[in-house]
């Protein structure tokens, strides 16, 4: 008796079988991705996934999710160039003048995802809009009644902290320093054509701050151009339109979206981890991975 066969791959051993079949389940359940603008009109193109390792290991444990009215006292926009800086915004030319240590903590590359999008978010006008309330057919969802966002700038920052530690596995140091097989690197990890449109002349994608300088660029760009997402359309772990490599997206990681997934419509996203709100007042945790695979996952 033949054993381990297969009519389309042909004889093979049973444990190659498996794990020839785990390795394809895990390349189609695991992406995070980022697509190409394409030209004239703002349009986000097919994404490309983008794998980290750090994707294969545990899901995180559940965290109570606090309720009702907060009262959020986050730091004021800084100026950058000051040593002790006042409270106010910051001119969007200033937004790139954020700096981390040499060797960051994962906390600390939150406090400068916050910083850098409430800035540029702010400088767009961001910071003179009400936070999102989103009617989600069974729920309504209340930046400022959750968390006490006094603005749409507020809540941004909150969400790229989310963003951005979904696209580099947990603000990996190796995601922020090095593009993957498919060209895409860094922190929000950006093509070298966003990079191109949305990058400070003179950086490097692989800079954390001009990284997150950028993808908040392409965040405001995008939102202004209509994006059915709110600017977050070109990031896969929130657009759930993407299928292909990206079908493993079935839930946005954001609240106040849908998905638009087949086999997950119309389920909501993961609420927001307060660490994410106030990375001032939380440590971000170990990356144990992000709520993307199905319904009803936490942080």
């Amino acid at each position: 008796m033949e054993t381990g066969r297969s009519e389309r791959f042909g004889p093979v051993e049973p444990m190659r079988a498996r794990l020839a079949v785990a390795t394809a389940v895990a390349a189609i359940v695991a992406p995070i991705a980022l697509a190409y603008p394409s030209d004239g009109a703002w349009q986000p193109l097919a994404a490309v996934p983008v794998v980290s390792a750090a994707e294969a290991r545990a899901a995180p444990p559940p965290l109570r999710v606090p309720s009702g009215v907060r009262t959020l006292e986050l730091p004021a926009l800084p100026d950058p160039s000051a040593t002790d800086p006042p409270p106010g915004p910051t001119p969007a030319a200033e937004c790139d003048r954020f700096s981390l240590a040499d060797e960051p903590s994962t906390t600390d590359v939150a406090r400068m995802v916050h910083r850098v999008f409430r800035c540029v978010a702010a400088a767009a006008g961001l910071g003179s809009e009400p936070p999102s309330i989103v009617d989600l057919g069974d729920q309504t969802w209340d930046g400022a009644e959750m968390w006490g966002f006094r603005s749409l700038a507020d809540q941004v920052a909150a969400e790229a902290v989310v963003v951005g530690y979904c696209e580099s596995g947990g603000f990996d140091p190796w995601a922020l320093s090095h593009d993957n097989r498919y060209g895409y690197g860094g922190l929000f990890q950006l093509g070298d054509r966003e990079w191109a449109e949305y990058g400070r002349e003179g950086g490097s994608k692989f800079d954390p701050v001009d990284n997150a300088v950028a993808a908040a660029r392409y965040f405001v760009a995008a939102r202004a151009a209509g994006d059915r997402w709110e600017g977050w359309g070109p990031w896969a772990v929130v657009n759930t339109d993407y299928g292909g490599p990206n079908a493993g997206v079935r839930v946005p990681i954001l609240p106040r979206f849908l998905s638009t997934d087949d086999r997950e419509r119309g389920v909501a996203g993961p609420e927001l981890p307060p660490w994410a709100v106030d990375p001032w007042a939380h440590e971000v945790p170990e990356w144990r991975g992000c709520p993307l695979a199905r319904a009803g996952q936490s942080w």
